[in-house]
């Protein structure tokens, strides 16, 4: 080809440089989520460009003009999609035919083969263009270019060969060359913004999963003393990010006057090179002047030539409502302790008034007004029942006496000369564990004592059986329903914290995972880290 001819193509390599530096230009997300608009918009900007190329072509030989629309067309194809490129095959096409001519045909013909090849090869490949390495895109290149050279055969036969001798080096030549760079300039740029757009999304997401968490991020000067601090930190503290300002000094004077001694040592021990990271708690002054508990850990993540730190990096976490749940659960616990402080005192109480009785009786061979005023007047459910055994029938027992406590507890007032299994309450159906220890120890005569709950009643007992004689038992009843219920309370708060912490240290390793792929991402762009925390010292330092 000569070097006129060369000369001429200047223009057309212009226009594709400006092509691209349009593509460019456009912002990342266009590049990335291409809607039905964006296709339409890139689409209308290849045909402009597609217009300007065709209205500066370069002849070839006498009367035959050619340009680099081809190119565009497959590139746009290949790269946008079905509505790029038939928008921008219209607005060539419509100006090809307006300006008319005998190779009208001709040029319509390079104008749909172009652009169906690159729809083509986009369809076949089945991958993102970007994607395509150089050599994929000069064969390409080759096969669009091959395909148009087709498109002479609609010429004029007087013509055909010699315009075809003309320019077919140009085309198997020049324009796959001019394919292939354009198509790796676009495939840079929209690899870049798609690196860009997911490091957006990750940002947000890891922004969203720091609200969500209660969590804010802070990274400290340490020789200004200077702290920057993300918005979820400000906010955490009830203060506006848009004008909260935040130093190591005002830390420490927004910290409790308790806490700040053991802070203090905590992070000189890391300012040593005594401990990997700074780990604390400590509670902070937030703008309405309420105390709010923070988890802070951190890391040195830049010292200067001679090792000294220069940068510490990390994170806060509100705490408040787990402390606040420990603290209750530690109520819950002292008040636990002492409802079972009184149930002991209950139980001894009990069991000296039976001791009592037993040596009052024997004292006063059995004196029936005197155990009646004791029996009566306990305040625990007491009750005297003879084991019934029939044959082929399940063991019953009959209430031989009962105090008016053992009534009002079990709801068995006046039950006495009754069986069980006629009672309002069947102790036997409510309560087999009860029966089965009360069998036991007419048995064997070893005393037992257990706790039972009865559901219908929706109350626990603590319940002592002794024998007083054979085939008969004592039974005597402590509603311990209160210590129950606390023991259950406590049970519970303890779940509760063990849910919520083990949500934090899960919260905590994906936020890391976050921040680590974040990190990667703006590696990728060729950015410095945003998350130096995650990053190992030794390469961040680095």
């Amino acid at each position: 080809m000569s070097e006129t001819a060369l000369l001429a193509l200047a223009p057309s390599v212009a226009v594709l440089l400006a092509l691209g530096l349009a593509f460019h230009a456009l912002p990342d997300d266009w590049l990335v989520r291409r809607t039905r608009g964006r296709q339409t918009g890139l689409g209308a900007l290849a045909g402009a460009m597609g217009i300007v190329l065709m209205l500066t072509p370069w002849q070839s030989v006498t009367g035959a003009f050619f340009d680099a629309r081809s190119v565009l067309l497959a590139v746009t194809g290949l790269f946008f999609g079905p509505i790029a490129a038939a928008i921008a095959m219209t607005a060539c096409s419509a100006l090809r035919l307006w300006q008319g001519g005998d190779a009208a045909a001709t040029g319509l013909a390079v104008i749909a083969l172009s652009g169906l090849a690159g729809l083509a090869w986009r369809r076949w490949r089945a991958r993102p263009a970007e994607d395509m390495r150089a050599a994929e895109l000069f064969a390409f290149g080759v096969a669009v270019h091959a395909a148009t050279l087709v498109a002479l055969l609609a010429l004029p036969a007087g013509s055909r060969g010699r315009i075809a001798a003309a320019i077919a080096p140009t085309v198997l030549g020049v324009f796959p060359l001019a394919t292939m760079l354009l198509g790796m300039l676009l495939a840079k740029w929209v690899r870049g913004a798609r690196t860009a757009e997911a490091l957006r999304l990750s940002e947000e997401r890891l922004r969203l999963a720091l609200d969500a968490s209660r969590q804010g991020s802070f990274d400290i000067d340490l020789v200004t003393g200077a702290a920057t601090v993300s918005d979820g930190y400000a906010r955490m503290l009830g203060h506006d990010p848009a004008t909260f300002r935040d130093s190591h000094q005002q830390w420490l004077e927004r910290m409790h006057p308790d806490d700040r001694d053991g802070a203090l040592a905590t992070f000189r021990e890391l300012m040593e090179g005594r401990r990997p990271e700074f780990r604390g708690e400590f509670r902070l002054r937030n703008a309405a002047g309420e105390w709010v508990w923070i988890l802070s850990v951190g890391r040195i993540v830049a010292r200067d030539a001679a090792g000294r730190p220069l940068r510490v990096t990390g994170t806060h976490t509100d705490v408040t409502g787990r402390r606040e749940a420990e603290a209750r659960e530690r109520e819950a616990r002292a008040e636990a302790t002492r409802l079972l402080e009184a149930s002991d005192a209950s139980r001894l109480a009990l069991l000296s008034v039976v001791e009592d009785l037993r040596n009052a009786e024997d004292r006063m061979g059995r004196s029936e007004s005197f155990y009646r005023g004791l029996f009566e007047n306990m305040h625990e459910g007491f009750a005297f029942c003879r084991l019934v055994r029939e044959e082929g029938r399940a063991p019953d027992f009959e209430y031989l006496r009962v105090n008016d406590a053992f009534g009002r507890m079990l709801g068995l007032a006046g039950a006495e000369g009754l069986r069980a299994a006629d009672a309002p309450l069947d102790i036997r159906a409510a309560s087999p564990a009860l029966v089965a220890a009360c069998e036991r120890v007419v048995a064997t005569g070893v005393p037992e004592s257990l706790e039972v709950e009865i559901g219908r009643l929706a109350r626990w007992f603590l319940v002592s059986v002794y024998r007083p004689e054979r085939e008969h038992f004592v039974a005597a009843f402590v509603d311990i329903t209160e210590r129950k219920q606390a023991e259950l309370e406590v049970n519970r708060q303890l779940a509760e914290l063990r849910r919520w912490y083990a949500a934090t240290l899960d919260r905590e390793d994906r936020l890391r995972d976050l921040k680590a792929e974040v990190n990667a991402l703006r590696r990728r762009l060729g950015e410095p880290v945003r998350y130096p925390s995650v990053e190992p010292v030794d390469a961040v330092g680095a």
